[in-house]
């Protein structure tokens, strides 16, 4: 039987193409060796480091495709086991078992909540409050029902010691001197930022990144790598420019105007915000137009590729992939992990 079925929908900008990978190949923790031969040619060998340069990132996604699957399959029996056990202990069914733990355990949305979110979502909803609101109660009750299944199962897992023992798909991004971060190089959780400008969801990412910061102190640090999509014409230049104030300490400051000002990114504007972020204008401008930072892009561009970037923002959390913008508590769920396992939680 299978009674829970878990579906996270990743909101990521994704581009029609995937640039091409010009650096070196991703190094993969779950590849095989790259001196294995696995072919010949007239007798010359053709090996496995030679197949990841020129087909990396496309072994890279089908690698951890796979590597996904497993793991939720591996989910799914545990799932069902722990439920099936305990059902059978209670001397119920599942299904009764999650009538009386999850359907009238889960609170009903008040009035306010559904009036709530009705008012912050307004300008989508497809008719005035009062045709709208049985909907939007069903809504709200299922999402919190499958809050409280969630919370249950957690209980049953943990009652149950369960342990998962599939490691994660780790992957080693390609550095690049001189990228900018956040932290100490020798935080034990390293994360690798690959965002876009342009991208609102990268904007809406920037939230769970800073409630990373604050939560995880010295313990974290975060380092952002540009990725600028082909069909954002004004994201790659934008790129540039945080490099050009970068090179007057002022990255960070300028990189926030950047997505407060998603909307507003040619070039008359990148030279407005050098000002605002505390650049001297006359050095950004100049170094803007020299185009020195655009193999910068490029490079990180390449760097993205090979570890299977196809949309963003992209984040390798010590080198395990967490795509597109997510809640802090899905950073939360993969760091609280990888400091147990370093005995540092």
């Amino acid at each position: 039987m299978r009674m829970l079925s878990l579906m996270i929908v990743l909101a990521a900008c994704s581009p029609a193409t995937t640039p091409s990978p010009s650096s070196e190949p991703a190094t993969m923790a779950n590849a095989g060796a790259g001196s294995d031969v696995v072919a010949t040619i007239n007798g010359q060998p053709v090996t496995m480091a030679e197949v990841e340069a020129e087909a990396g990132a496309q072994l890279i996604s089908a690698r951890q495709t796979l590597h996904e699957a497993e793991r939720s399959a591996v989910e799914r029996v545990v799932i069902d086991r722990v439920v099936e056990a305990e059902a059978s202990k209670r001397g119920v069914t599942p299904e009764q078992m999650f009538q009386t733990e999850v359907v009238d355990k889960a609170p009903k949305p008040t009035d306010e909540e559904v009036r709530a979110f009705y008012d912050e979502n307004q300008a989508r909803m497809p008719g005035p409050f009062e045709q709208v609101e049985p909907q939007i109660r069903q809504m709200l009750t299922q999402q919190k029902a499958e809050a409280r299944a969630g919370a249950f199962i957690e209980e049953l897992r943990t009652a149950a010691n369960v342990e998962v023992k599939i490691k994660p798909f780790v992957l080693e991004v390609p550095r690049r001197e001189g990228a900018h971060r956040k932290g100490s190089a020798e935080a034990p959780i390293q994360i690798i930022e690959f965002s876009d400008f342009q991208c609102p969801y990268c904007a809406k990412a920037e939230d769970s990144v800073q409630k990373v910061l604050e939560h995880y102190g010295d313990k974290v640090a975060i380092t952002y790598r540009h990725w600028p999509l082909s069909f954002h014409g004004d994201a790659h230049l934008a790129a540039q420019a945080a490099e050009c104030a970068g090179e007057q300490g002022k990255f960070w400051e300028y990189h926030q105007i950047l997505f407060d000002n998603m909307q507003a990114l040619k070039r008359q504007h990148l030279v407005e915000y050098a000002s605002t972020a505390g650049a001297d204008a006359d050095a950004f401008t100049t170094c803007l137009d020299s185009g020195k930072y655009a193999e910068v892009v490029d490079k990180d561009l390449a760097d993205g590729a090979a570890v299977g970037m196809n949309g963003t923002p992209g984040f390798y959390i010590n080198g395990e992939f967490l795509n597109g913008a997510q809640p802090f508590e899905a950073f939360q769920a993969i760091i609280d992990r990888q400091l147990d396992d370093k005995g540092m939680l």
